[in-house]
């Protein structure tokens, strides 16, 4: 069973066992519906952590250690609120990660094979049929937002991970922008001690 936010559709694949289902030209479709919802009810990709009150932080030890890269600052929350269910798939609870303190993925986690499928009829419903699809990823894709629902059917659970192209680009520039100036700052250092101690010979 796996009680965890995925950090990257990638990560979760691999866990699985399985390729994840994304055609190298998967940015070209244009899901109007999901690009303008660019996220969850009342949740919006790119929104500053500042902005949303109930969240609860949990444990992120085990969301570190399998899906985060070695330079990967996010931090993962649970949503104290989840709200109404998906048609009559219950939510099992809303999972959020901040970068930067923007967030960059909303994880919906439902749990029983009843639920994963009608949460699979409730997003084909609202988006339309799936760009992609395999046996435990289906993909829809908009423009600028992507969502991935990833099914492990041996346990019967399933989640719906939406993201956004141009937030993530942001945050990654956010990231380079510092390093770039963290390695500045070294070099401008070591330069000042070099000559700081040329002067004391």
């Amino acid at each position: 069973m796996f009680l965890f936010t995925t950090r990257t559709t990638k990560a979760v694949a691999k866990v699985l066992g399985v390729e994840e289902a994304r055609p190298s030209n998967y940015q070209k479709p244009k899901n109007d519906e999901l690009d303008k919802k660019n996220g969850f009810r009342n949740l919006i990709l790119g929104t500053q952590y500042s902005e949303i009150s109930n969240l609860l932080q949990i444990d992120n030890g085990f969301f570190t250690n399998v899906f985060k890269s070695k330079d990967d600052e996010s931090k993962q929350y649970i949503l104290k609120e989840k709200g109404g269910n998906i048609g009559d798939a219950e939510i099992r609870e809303i999972k959020v990660i901040f970068n930067q303190d923007m967030l960059t993925k909303i994880s919906v986690d439902v749990m029983g094979k009843q639920n994963v499928l009608i949460l699979k009829e409730s997003l084909i419903k609202a988006y339309g049929q799936p760009f992609s699809e395999s046996n435990r990823i289906i993909t829809w894709c908009g423009e600028d937002n992507k969502l991935d629902l990833i099914i492990d059917d041996k346990s019967g659970w399933a989640t719906a991970e939406f993201t956004n192209k141009k937030v993530d680009k942001q945050v990654d520039e956010i990231i380079k922008d510092r390093k770039i100036k963290e390695e500045e700052d070294m070099k401008k250092k070591a330069k000042e001690s070099s000559e700081q101690g040329a002067k004391s010979l």
